[in-house]
């Protein structure tokens, strides 16, 4: 066999362009100049026209033409030869979702190579490992097809350690990329992103069509867990090169996932915009979104990619791919026109089978069955024939691949187009095959094994038996989802995004609505203090998650699971809940079991009356303000008011606020009857994101300040920043407490790190611009000529000082903003506040004027070193600004000069 080693290693470098194109990159082996013979010589004709065939999609002539090259090998007993070109048969086999004879392909090629899969790679012979590596790059290929991620996982990894013992680099890089490609499929996206260091040192260093697919690859792991700025340049890099060398089919894989780059943009920028939420539909149901001229451009953008990638394939199932994920943007962007005229070009029998096939067809008849809706209000029954029968199929699909995964996903969202029409229709009958179709998908994946698909069937079976009045067993089905979001709490952010994640529409209804349904279906003697500590734990969860989806981070280190409800003496929390036509509030006093409070009010109203207030109070309409003001004190504080008064021992009032509350400072409330606001009562106020982040332990007795300002007006990163009077602010601060300073030139990231490590500070104030916002890319603070994140922020305060880790008693930011119009723009500041680990957190909601935030921070501070509680020296701060006098005229300030000051945290 000595004398064909040449012709061997020839016949690899052929077969190299069989190889996976998608996600497997292959080793690349240089061939000789050698003699061969006649017959070997048409055997290798044979593989040189299946790989053209390959190339062009033709794979059951690629399969034709490897068959015969293997009755030539067998013919020469050639051992090895016979080898490498059935495990590239397997792989002409899986693109034509033949699996059965895929399986046996690459499984006589490990038996020639005396290799068993769940075998070692420590004993192999230069020659088998030659073969063997890309063997079982194509071996991963198989299983990762059909949704076995471990599978294939394993299989890379052992890829992986033959390239490394043959010292072949680019096929180590390759088969990495392969394991991150699978790391996510499992959802293990902090080992994907360790995997992504070691891969990019060295991605520089091969060849540029590995290059390509690296970078794109890379990119998109980033895309998926929300990266977007490092995902963009990524897939730029990938883009780039594949111009560079003219490689038409790498630039319209490239394109087709910068197209999903944009449309990813789209959806962050819609969920921030959306002022309606739906939480009783299901995901067959469509709406129309907001557009605006970002949206606009962004969707250009996108649809430019996505028609690029039909220029430059030839790959009919990367262009339905395309197709269909433009046909998604369209819809969303409400160009219905456009989406009719794409719809009846979209082939989707030129898909390639697998698992990524079933998804995109099921994504198919969603946006068909979206569009069907935009066109009429209520389609014909028959109308959706088409639809039934996509969705049919698939299910006979995944049973084909034996794909459990996917066979679930395909029964549990034909259960849900059966639910949609049961709701639309009104008819009984879909409603029990509904029923049906999503136990079966929940059977099929069990929320130990798949919790990220079982979660949202659990949920659905909830919704369906809600509508059959079965209010126990629905109760029941909404407490299982929410236990299986609590195992992928970690991973929400990143769930496979053929599954289309979305934390507003997949996760918050969930929580909103088990509320609902235990809040709603009291019996009339009204409901038992267990169940009301249910709901605050449910509302408690949601906050954590929702701060979760916004930082990307998992607080589970920082969160606690038993609230400390029963050891508060001092403070009433109160939560409120805003339902369809309800507003509850439910609320805690010391020594009390949980009650609760309710006002039968439309959400519609409550939500615009909030809008009003908040922009009232932007734009100092006095009157509307007080309008406003005073209609939210009645519905969350006066119904509470008498109770308050029976609790002498309340000093404080503890608020965990929802939706557009959370951008109104509670001090602002205006109590009409005493013509007096909140903040002038007795009691003091805080804000907490989540109880699950409470933190009772006492703060520090002496205040010790690291302060840090910008005087100056700078422009940074294309943004202008306005002067304020940091310096005197300083000035200020400098005679109440000891204090040492960063102003303006000196107040740069390092120099903050070297005093915080120097240093243990229990106070770190920051007179300087700031931004909060439900974008993370938009929440920053200024340090002077360049902008802080929340995550260099959290690095800074978590560094070791020379006496340990630097615990924060109290962070200020005093001159800091919301995002205009931004409805979440508060989850920046309680994320800010809970990533900065401090145990509180004062900051504004809006610039204030300078001549009241002095006199404010100077009051906090006073009342401060006389021993009060945070909250207690904020209201007294505050209380202090309402009015002032004039030639002994008392006169009543604007709230929005005082009223601007939020405390979050602990209010001790």
């Amino acid at each position: 066999m000595h004398r064909f080693s040449k012709i061997r290693q020839s016949l690899i470098f052929f077969l190299i362009g069989l190889l996976f194109t998608i996600a497997i990159i292959p080793v690349k082996v240089y061939a000789h100049n050698i003699q061969i013979s006649q017959t070997l010589n048409s055997g290798l004709e044979l593989v040189k026209q299946g790989q053209q065939s390959y190339q062009l999609g033709q794979f059951r002539d690629t399969v034709e033409n490897l068959q015969q090259a293997i009755t030539i090998f067998t013919q020469q007993e050639d051992t090895f030869n016979k080898a490498i070109t059935l495990s590239n048969l397997s792989l002409a086999y899986q693109q034509l979702g033949e699996w059965e004879e895929a399986k046996t392909a690459i499984n006589k090629c490990f038996e020639l190579l005396a290799f068993k899969p769940k075998n070692s790679v420590d004993n192999l012979s230069k020659q088998q490992a030659l073969i063997l590596a890309p063997a079982l790059n194509i071996y991963g290929r198989l299983w990762y097809q059909q949704g076995q991620g471990e599978l294939a996982l394993n299989s890379w990894r052992k890829a992986t350690q033959v390239y490394q013992k043959l010292n072949k680099k680019e096929g180590v890089i390759s088969s990495q990329i392969n394991q991150i490609q699978a790391l996510q499929s499992l959802g293990l996206y902090q080992q994907a992103k360790e995997m992504f260091i070691i891969i990019e040192q060295g991605l520089n260093e091969v060849s540029l069509s590995l290059q390509v697919k690296g970078w794109r690859t890379l990119g998109e792991l980033w895309q998926t867990s929300g990266d977007l700025q490092v995902s963009e340049t990524m897939l730029n890099r990938s883009l780039v090169i594949a111009q560079e060398m003219d490689d038409a089919e790498e630039m319209g894989r490239t394109l087709l996932s910068l197209g999903n780059y944009y449309r990813e943009q789209i959806d962050l920028i819609q969920e921030r915009e959306n002022k309606n939420k739906v939480y009783d539909t299901n995901s067959w149901q469509c709406f129309d979104n907001n557009i605006s001229q970002e949206i606009l451009s962004l969707s250009e953008q996108a649809s430019n990619a996505y028609q690029q990638v039909g220029f430059n394939s030839i790959n009919p199932s990367l262009i339905v791919k395309a197709q269909i994920n433009h046909l998604d943007l369209l819809l969303k962007t409400n160009q219905i026109s456009q989406a009719q005229q794409i719809t009846p070009t979209i082939k989707v029998l030129q898909l390639s089978p697998g698992q990524s096939s079933i998804y995109a067809q099921i994504k198919l008849a969603k946006n068909q069955a979206c569009l069907q809706q935009k066109l009429a209000a209520k389609p014909n029954l028959s109308s959706w024939d088409n639809i039934e029968t996509a969705l049919q199929t698939t299910v006979q699909q995944a049973k084909k691949l034996d794909d459990k995964r996917a066979l679930s996903y395909s029964l549990g969202n034909l259960g849900g187009f059966y639910e949609y029409l049961s709701l639309e229709y009104n008819q009984l009958d879909f409603l029990s095959q509904a029923q049906q179709l999503t136990q079966d998908a929940l059977l099929l994946a069990q929320p130990s094994q798949n919790p990220d698909i079982a979660y949202l069937w659990q949920w659905q079976l909830g919704r369906i038996f809600a509508s059959q009045q079965a209010t126990e067993k629905a109760i029941i089905a909404y407490q299982d989802t929410v236990k299986t979001l609590e195992q992928i709490r970690g991973d929400l952010l990143t769930i496979n995004t053929d599954v289309q994640f979305s934390f507003r529409d997949n996760v918050e209804p969930i929580y909103r609505q088990l509320v609902k349904l235990i809040l709603t279906n009291s019996p009339e003697q009204g409901l038992k203090s267990n169940k009301l500590a249910d709901i605050i734990d449910l509302i408690d969860a949601l906050q954590l998650a929702e701060l979760e989806n916004f930082l990307r981070c998992d607080l589970t280190s920082v969160a606690t699971n038993q609230s400390n409800f029963d050891t508060i003496q001092e403070a009433a929390l109160i939560y409120p809940v805003i339902l369809e036509d309800k507003f509850y509030i439910l609320y805690k006093l010391p020594n009390q079991s949980i009650n609760y409070k309710f006002t039968e009010i439309p959400q519609t109203e409550v939500d615009n009356t909030l809008i009003t207030l908040r922009k009232a109070l932007g734009s100092q309409d006095n009157q509307t303000f007080i309008e406003t003001s005073q209609k939210v004190y009645q519905w969350l504080i006066k119904p509470l008011e008498n109770d308050l008064e029976n609790s002498p021992e309340v000093t404080t009032l503890v608020f965990v606020l929802d939706g557009y509350l959370r951008n109104i400072p509670m001090a602002v409330l205006y109590d009409k009857e005493n013509q007096e606001y909140l903040v002038e009562k007795k009691y003091a106020l805080a804000l907490l994101p989540s109880s699950k982040l409470l933190n009772l332990q006492r703060p520090s007795q002496s205040l010790n300040v690291l302060a840090a300002g910008i005087s100056e007006p700078l422009q940074v990163e294309q943004r202008n920043f306005r002067e304020i009077k940091a310096q005197d602010e300083i000035e200020i601060l400098k005679k109440i407490a000891p204090t040492d300073a960063l102003l303006n030139a000196q107040f740069t990231q390092n120099n903050l790190r070297k005093k915080l490590e120097d240093n243990n500070f229990s106070v770190l104030h920051l007179a300087t611009h700031g931004n909060f916002s439900s974008d993370p890319q938009e929440t920053y603070i200024l340090a002077y000529g360049e902008l802080l994140t929340p995550n260099e922020l959290n690095n800074l305060l978590g560094i070791e000082t020379n006496q340990g880790i630097n615990e924060l008693d109290l962070l200020v930011l005093s001159a800091c903003q919301t995002a205009s119009g931004d409805n979440r723009a508060t989850l920046g500041l309680a994320g800010l506040a809970v990533r900065a680990g401090a145990k509180s957190t004062l900051a504004s909601l809006w610039l204030a004027n300078d001549d009241f935030t002095i006199p404010l921070i100077q009051r906090f501070y006073e009342e401060l070193t006389k021993g009060v509680s945070k909250a207690e020296a904020l209201h007294q701060a505050q209380k202090s600004l309402v009015y002032q006098e004039f030639d002994g005229i008392k006169l009543l300030n604007s709230p929005y000069n005082w009223g601007a000051y939020v405390l979050v945290g602990s209010w001790q």
